[in-house]
């Protein structure tokens, strides 16, 4: 799996999201840690609202699919 990084503000390099959760107590990280557990958060809503999207469209291809069969049965 690809470690995604994200940029601190604070030295300018970049970290991974573990390296910022190890540290997230420390007063000098918990801003790039908040900001990184953000941006993260919304990483992963962007990416569960795409998998629902097609999930429901499959779904009603399959649905009018199915129904359509149906009539000429």
């Amino acid at each position: 799996m690809i470690k995604r990084t994200y940029i601190s503000e604070r030295t300018g390099s970049p970290h991974t999201y573990d390296f910022y959760l190890a540290r997230r107590n420390n007063p000098k990280w918990r801003a790039d840690f908040l900001r990184a557990q953000e941006k993260r958060k919304k990483e992963l809503r962007i990416y569960y609202s795409t998998l629902f999207l097609v999930l429901i469209i499959i779904g009603i291809t399959f649905f009018f699919i199915s129904s359509s069969t149906a009539l000429y049965d």
